[in-house]
């Protein structure tokens, strides 16, 4: 089992870091904001800070602005009901509970898994029995953090796994297959396989709609494969 420590692990506690890698979604307060649709917690975040809190009526142009892929959103059933994203025939990302799916590892045809964020976070059966073929990059989640510190710890670890004779498919994993694993696949992608930002972007939403919420990571990634 390889756990790779990386840059310097935020001293916030976990319970206090913003839930960025969850899907969701505030609970409507009426029905009229039910019919607006889901919003994403760092839209809601950049929307109270930067431009105070508009009437009910403004809230779908709001969000339809500061994330384009809103309309792809809206099509996601949930974190733990989208299915995983493909970026390669022989890579996918989503959450770590997927592992524990009866089938999911034969269906996908796993053999090592990246685990983005800690290993509390990775079914302890899959660490166990696979301790070689495992590892666990202690990533956070956080509208502070810079996702791209974790990138060189990933891509070496991902192209040793696939150089691997025994690898047949890579999972790459987070708690909820939202951001750490969503950005650093796109990161991946885009540098190490050369495709284009918005192609793999858009292909991922289309397959895993609750993905890459984060603004901040989605910046920085999106700088980063220019």
């Amino acid at each position: 089992m390889q756990t790779l420590v990386g840059p310097s692990r935020s001293t916030t506690p976990r319970s206090q870091h913003v839930p960025c890698d969850r899907n969701d979604l505030a609970p409507p307060q009426n029905n009229r904001n039910m019919k607006l649709g889901v919003m994403n917690p760092h839209v809601v975040h950049l929307w109270n800070l930067n431009l105070g809190k508009p009437n009910p009526f403004s809230i779908k142009r709001t969000i339809k602005v500061m994330d384009q892929w809103f309309y792809l959103r809206r099509r996601s059933k949930g974190w733990t009901q989208d299915p995983p994203a493909s970026i390669h025939p022989r890579i996918l990302f989503g959450p770590g509970c997927y592992l524990d799916k009866p089938g999911f590892i034969e269906k996908y045809n796993i053999s090592h898994v990246i685990n983005c964020a800690f290993d509390t976070d990775c079914p302890e059966s899959f660490r166990r029995k696979n301790p070689d073929k495992y590892a666990c990059l202690n990533a956070v989640d956080s509208l502070e953090a810079d996702i791209l510190n974790w990138y060189p710890i990933f891509e070496s670890t991902l192209n040793m796994f696939l150089q691997d004779p025994q690898c047949r498919n890579v999972y790459v994993h987070c708690q909820c297959g939202i951001n750490r694993s969503g950005f650093l696949s796109v990161a991946y992608a885009c540098k190490k396989l050369k495709f284009p930002y918005h192609d793999v972007v858009k292909s991922i939403m289309f397959q895993r709609p609750c993905a890459l919420t984060n603004p901040h990571y989605r910046s920085q990634v999106y700088h980063f494969c220019k």
